[in-house]
C-alpha cells in the first residue's frame, strides 16, 4: 500500500541579516518575544565567541521527533517547540549554536564531545540573558542537568578503555546524555571562571580524526594562539585531570 505524501507548510515570521526563522503553519499571531530571545543569544555569542555567526535559516518544526539538530551542509537550525514555549526554545536554540559557531564537522571520535560542550553551552548562555521570565527560564534549564553518576572521567584519558570506546562509538546516535551532561557539569565551573574558554571551541573542527581524547585535547590546544584564551582552554580542560 502506498503512503501518503504529507506536504508540510512553513511560515515565514522573521527575516533578519543574522537568521530567518520559520515555524510550521500556522504560525502565532505574535513571535516577538521569539525575536528578542534569538537576537539576544546571537548577541551573547557574539560577544563569547568574538565572532558573528553565519546567516542561518532557523526552522521550528515539530513534526519530526529528531529535532532539534543542526545541518551545516544546509545552513539550517532545526528546533523542535510544538507549544512555542520560550525557555524550550531558549534551550535548544542555544545547545545548536555551540554546533552552528563550529565551521565544520567534527572529526566522528569527538562528536561526544562537540555534543557536550553544545551541552554546557545550553546551561551556560541562558544565564547571561536579560529575559524578562527568568524566574521561570533557569529552573527549566536547572531541570535539564540529569546526570549518570557512573561515569568515570579518568578513563577519558585511557586510550582504549569501556568508557571512551563507548562514547566515541555512539556519538552518531547521542544516546549518552546523560553521560554528555556529567561531563558538561564538570566543566561547566571552570568555563564560568574561563568564558574566554568559548573562543577556543570552534578549533575542535581542525583535530584530525583517530585520535586518543588525550592526544586531540593537545592538538587542540597547539591550534590555539598562546596567552589568555590558550590558558582558558587549560583551565577549563584541567576540571577532567
Amino acid at each position: 500500500m502506498m503512503k501518503e505524501l504529507i506536504i508540510l507548510n512553513f511560515d515565514e515570521t522573521i527575516a533578519t541579516p543574522d537568521y530567518t526563522f520559520l515555524t510550521l503553519s500556522p504560525a502565532p499571531d505574535n513571535l516577538g518575544h521569539f525575536s528578542v530571545a534569538i537576537s539576544e543569544l546571537i548577541a551573547l555569542h557574539v560577544h563569547y565567541y568574538a565572532v558573528r555567526p553565519n546567516h542561518f535559516k532557523l526552522i521550528n518544526d515539530y513534526s519530526n521527533a529528531d529535532y532539534p539538530v543542526t545541518r551545516r551542509d544546509q545552513c539550517i537550525i532545526y528546533v523542535n517547540c510544538p507549544q512555542f514555549y520560550v525557555p524550550q526554545f531558549i534551550y535548544q536554540l542555544t545547545h545548536e549554536l555551540c554546533h552552528w559557531m563550529i565551521p565544520k564537522n567534527v572529526a566522528a571520535n569527538l562528536r561526544w564531545f562537540e555534543e557536550t560542550l553544545a551541552i554546557a553551552s545550553s546551561w551556560f548562555f541562558p544565564a547571561k540573558m536579560n529575559f524578562m521570565h527568568m524566574d521561570i527560564l533557569l529552573p527549566y534549564i536547572e531541570n535539564t542537568k540529569t546526570t549518570s553518576p557512573s561515569l568515570n572521567i579518568s578513563e577519558l584519558f585511557k586510550e582504549g578503555s569501556h568508557t571512551i570506546m563507548d562514547l566515541e562509538n555512539n556519538s552518531d546516535n547521542f544516546t549518552d546524555c546523560e553521560k554528555y551532561n556529567y561531563v558538561a557539569l564538570k566543566l561547566l565551573p571552570k568555563i564560568e571562571e574561563n568564558p574566554l574558554f568559548w573562543r577556543a571551541v570552534p578549533k575542535i573542527c581542525n583535530i584530525p580524526c583517530g585520535l586518543s581524547f588525550k592526544k586531540s585535547l593537545e592538538h587542540w590546544k597547539s591550534l590555539l594562539p598562546s596567552g589568555p584564551i590558550s590558558d582558558a582552554f587549560s583551565q577549563v580542560i584541567s576540571s577532567l585531570q
